[in-house]
């Protein structure tokens, strides 16, 4: 007898295609995100999109979302929709109580199980040091563009932000090149220096999506990829040919000025 799998559907999402248009999503929607449209206008356009290419969730057997499009974080997972559709996969509404290997659903149905994969969710947890100075008291980053402490200049943090559409890898590629700049100002350019301090003490610049994210700890990292990204390269910018030289040696040059910007090319 083949193995019988559910899953559970306590919550749901929205499901993001991997592909359109023969290229990654993430690639695809990073350059629908610079055209200078109305971030409303922009919100129908995805949400259409979404209907088109992946279609309601009723039609796989699943309970439609209880929010709104990236109120909650989407996934790209379409591999598990295709499961559904081939009948790899049974769903099921949330779990009531186990009993032994015997699950018990809301629903009032029960089935035998020999494996439960217990996914709870996403919790932040730093237990070399004090969390007090990464986090407020609700679990959220007390850090300016969830970076750089506000009132320290030794403490730093990269990758600990969550984006809807795209990958981490880029934008904590940025996140790096603005802690180096700002460490290397510190030590050559101290105007330049006590302009990001102030700046970064109480700056809030937007760089979600424009609309309330759901309460839960996984989304109050929350940021909009491409809206990230253009605000650290304007910061990159902003720091000059001093950011691009090495810690120890030399003074900003005209050609140091041009390596930056080629370098801020490459890494856009």
């Amino acid at each position: 007898m083949a193995p019988r799998r559910c899953t559970p559907c306590a919550e749901q999402y929205y499901f993001f295609p991997k592909i359109i248009f023969g290229k990654p999503t993430d690639a695809f929607i990073d350059h629908l995100s610079r055209w200078p449209l109305p971030r409303a206008f922009m919100y129908r356009l995805y949400k259409l999109g979404m209907d088109l290419l992946v279609g309601p969730h009723h039609r796989y057997g699943l309970p439609a979302p209880d929010h709104k499009l990236f109120e909650a974080h989407p996934t790209a997972c379409t591999t598990y929709l295709d499961h559904l559709v081939h009948g790899r996969i049974t769903v099921k509404p949330g779990i009531e109580r186990l009993d032994g290997h015997e699950v018990h659903f809301t629903d009032g149905s029960t089935e035998d199980i020999d494996l439960l994969i217990y996914a709870t969710g996403y919790k932040v947890s730093i237990p070399f040091m004090d969390e007090n100075l990464i986090l407020d008291d609700v679990g959220a980053s007390r850090l300016f563009i969830h970076t750089f402490s506000r009132t320290r200049d030794d403490l730093f943090v990269a990758g600990l932000f969550e984006p809807a559409e795209g990958g981490v890898w880029q934008i904590a590629d940025y996140q790096a090149q603005l802690i180096a700049a700002f460490i290397v100002v510190m030590e050559k350019d101290p105007a330049r220096a006590s302009w990001f301090r102030k700046l970064k003490a109480t700056a809030k610049p937007d760089i979600g999506h424009g609309i309330r994210y759901q309460d839960t700890a996984w989304h109050k990292f929350e940021i909009q990829h491409y809206r990230f990204r253009k605000y650290m390269r304007r910061l990159l910018k902003k720091f000059g040919a001093a950011a691009a030289l090495p810690y120890a040696e030399g003074a900003p040059t005209a050609s140091d000025a041009t390596a930056a910007r080629s370098s801020l090319k490459l890494a856009s």
